[in-house]
């Protein structure tokens, strides 16, 4: 690896009492997280926080990569601009929770703070359609653990609605862990909290799958497109591999008549799949 580039700044002594309640609330989390940093360092990887990626290059594959300081303007500084020599770049721009299951049976959902939709559910995974629960992040993000102890949670209302009483101290221990990986969560994202960054302009893609750029997308809304559908059938935004995963919050963005939760309409198959397995299903 040539380097780590974190667009959240570093954590410091502003960020004491969010750090305390990480370690108090997943201790095993936390050594994990010092661990990996600490090897980076011992193999002479450098972080660059506070920096984001300004431009890949090269001919036929990538070969190059600069990254530059995230300004106060929330835009990259070009006086701070660095190049590496690559041959692979991978980028992370967070994660989306996978709704297009619960959205297609009719549940619920509201705009997630961090981006996207997340299911409208309780504790114990219930949702506005009886008898459909999510738990995980398939409805909102939480990461495994808040996931592993939801599912303790819903298990034991569907097995009480079976007439069927689950051990009361797994579901108590369950309720406390999820309590507790909340918190964790929570401190987490405001340690490591993004600047707001400048929307992509004029060459820029927006739909990566579908090499849709800013500017197409631009023009459909100055000529009237009021909605992510008008917008997926001028440009096929949202039809590529990923989903609308990576565009839906841009083209939204974008759109000054969005009112409240969209997305694009959730169609299976969910997640890219092939002919062969679609065809293998037909098989003896």
């Amino acid at each position: 690896m040539v380097a780590l580039v974190e667009a959240a700044a570093a954590p410091g002594a502003r960020n004491a009492a969010d750090l305390a309640r990480m370690a108090l609330s997943a201790p095993r989390l936390v050594a994990d997280g010092v661990r990996m940093t600490a090897r980076l360092r011992l193999n002479g990887v450098p972080t660059f926080h506070g920096h984001v990626v300004t431009r890949m290059a090269g001919e036929g594959r990538v070969q190059s990569v600069e990254i530059a300081r995230i300004g106060a303007d929330g835009a990259p500084d070009p006086a701070t601009v660095r190049s590496f020599a690559v041959d692979a770049v991978c980028l992370g721009y967070g994660f989306l929770p996978q709704v297009e299951a619960a959205r297609a049976l009719g549940c619920a959902v509201a705009t997630d703070p961090r981006g996207g939709l997340m299911v409208v559910r309780d504790d114990d995974g219930a949702t506005s359609v009886p008898g459909v629960r999510v738990i995980g992040d398939g409805g909102g993000l939480g990461g495994a653990r808040i996931a592993l102890a939801q599912g303790v949670i819903a298990a034991a209302a569907i097995a009480a609605e079976l007439g069927v009483s689950l051990p009361a101290p797994d579901v108590g221990r369950a309720r406390a862990d999820l309590a507790r990986h909340r918190r964790f969560q929570a401190a987490l994202w405001r340690v490591y909290a993004v600047p707001r960054l400048p929307e992509p302009q004029g060459e820029a893609l927006v739909c990566r799958c579908e090499s849709v750029t800013a500017a197409a997308v631009d023009a459909l809304v100055e000529t009237g497109a009021a909605d992510l559908a008008a917008i997926k059938r001028a440009t096929r935004a949202g039809m590529g591999a990923c989903g609308g995963r990576y565009c839906t919050t841009l083209i939204e963005a974008r759109l000054a008549a969005a009112q409240g939760p969209a997305g694009f309409a959730p169609r299976a198959p969910f997640k890219p799949v092939t002919i062969g397995e679609i065809a293998s299903l037909a098989r003896p």
